[in-house]
């Protein structure tokens, strides 16, 4: 092993970064650079990685800066904020006993995310009177975490903005916005490192907390990693408190006190108690049931394409504040998207056979239509029924075979069973069909994942079906 590849697995050991093999080149040419400003050999700086020294600690702080993006801006997701404000906040607020709310922002970057959570927090609570908030940011990049605590914006971190928030909570300043005072005291900021650091941590603060966002960080992360983590944030949670992450980030790692929620088309982790846990249904994929059927697709008997608005359908659950009122499983009316809404809805309350009776129904009405077997299979696969999942997702491709959705799906549960042949084939095809598509367009079936973030998914998992095959093929 070269001393480039010693220092990589270094550096994943202690940040929990994940280096493809695209990547390889980047982290040659950002270590080189160290090298060269550390005015010593490879191997003397590979010295210096292991040393316990403040002068070690300087260089895993500049290097962590080196090698992590902090792209982000306010707002970023309006998804799943609607999700925080309209139903995760107000039922951890309305639930405090002690008037106290806690939230961790993990991998903050530049402080957006911590930002506009206090801007939320602040709609719902414009009275504080004697509430105690504390919002903690928290980033391995020592640089984006001194820039977050000035709170002094570019344009670009409003790119997703409402013109209204801004006006409200920020204060033109030399051709930029800085935060309002009021709000900027609402957040403190850490530099921790998820995988090195211990959690709980008093120290920190970081502990008892009713809300960490995590999003957008475990892509850059080893499977691995991601379990560490994961298990450390359930232990700093309070009971029943949430863990929000990014769509699809926490695939076939184990939750254990962490149960799925589906909540208005979108799912987040609560804790619960271990004994709870044990008696508790199936976890739903962490991979979102379908939030809207797509924009277009082919009615039953017609040569008519149908039209169908999601954006309606989502306008509407906003304003209710929560999920469809399920009906009947032998009386459902005949529009397909409120058939699949209510199913969903059957689903997120844990009744899981009256949706898959519900699916069942529409199947015989939407004979064409491939978003109730894809639905049904997640429900399948909640019930512990793989079998029946696959034959769902199947079923699914045969009508709509460039659908991603379902061949990453089938793919995964191939994985799950170590088929890793038909793994292997079912994500590739899902790679291929990725590949043909804008790398900021919307996945349909996945709400608001974007065809780049699958795509680096997919290849994740293809490297580790390609590590698993060959380890198979040296035993026998």
């Amino acid at each position: 092993m070269t001393l480039l590849l010693e220092i990589m697995e270094l550096v994943a050991t202690r940040t929990g970064l994940n280096f493809r093999d695209r990547d390889q080149a980047v982290f040659r040419n950002k270590v080189q650079e160290r090298i060269v400003r550390y005015r010593g050999s490879a191997w003397d700086y590979y010295e210096l990685l292991q040393d316990e020294t403040r002068e070690s600690a300087r260089e895993w702080r500049v290097l962590a800066a080196l090698l992590t993006t902090g792209e982000s801006y306010f707002f970023r997701d309006k998804a799943q904020f609607a999700l925080l404000k309209n139903r995760i906040l107000p039922e951890l607020i309305k639930r405090s006993r002690q008037r106290r709310l806690r939230i961790w922002s993990a991998g903050c970057s530049s402080g957006e995310e911590p930002y506009s959570l206090a801007v939320i927090v602040k709609e719902l609570l414009p009275a504080q009177g004697n509430w105690q908030i504390q919002i903690i940011g928290t980033d391995i990049n020592n640089k984006v975490i001194e820039q977050a605590e000035k709170g002094i914006y570019t344009e670009w971190s409003f790119r997703q903005t409402e013109q209204q928030l801004r006006s409200r909570f920020f204060s033109k300043r030399e051709g930029c916005w800085e935060i309002d005072p009021d709000i900027r005291s609402m957040v403190a900021f850490r530099c921790c490192n998820l995988v090195q650091d211990t959690f709980p941590d008093p120290s920190l603060d970081l502990r008892n907390m009713d809300l960490i966002v995590c999003r957008n960080v475990f892509i850059y992360f080893h499977p691995e990693a991601v379990g560490q983590v994961v298990t450390k944030f359930t232990d700093t949670l309070t009971e029943g408190g949430f863990l929000l992450t990014g769509h699809g980030e926490l695939h076939l790692q184990s939750l254990h006190r962490l149960k799925s929620r589906m909540i208005d088309d979108q799912i987040i982790l609560q804790k619960v108690s271990e004994l709870t846990s044990a008696v508790s249904p199936p976890v739903i994929s962490t991979m979102p049931l379908p939030a809207h059927p797509l924009s277009r697709i082919r009615s039953a008997g017609t040569k008519k394409e149908l039209r169908l608005n999601p954006a309606a359908a989502s306008t509407k659950n906003t304003f209710s504040g929560h999920a469809a009122k399920p009906a009947s499983a032998d009386v459902l009316p005949h529009d397909l998207e409120t058939c699949l809404e209510q199913a969903r809805s059957c689903a997120d309350q844990g009744k899981y056979h009256d949706a898959a009776r519900m699916c069942r129904s529409v199947i015989k009405s939407h004979t064409l239509s491939p978003l109730p077997y894809f639905l049904l299979a997640q429900i399948s696969e909640a019930n512990g029924d793989g079998g029946s999942a696959k034959q769902c997702l199947k079923k699914a491709i045969y009508l709509e075979p460039s659908l991603v959705a379902p061949h990453l799906e089938l793919g995964e549960i191939y994985l799950s069973e170590k088929n890793y042949g038909l793994a292997a084939k079912s994500i590739q095809s899902a790679r291929e069909l990725l590949k043909g598509m804008p790398p900021g367009s919307f996945i349909p079936l996945y709400r608001d994942t974007k065809a780049l973030e699958l795509l680096r998914h997919a290849d994740d998992l293809l490297a580790g079906l390609s590590k698993k095959e060959k380890i198979s093929a040296d035993r026998t």
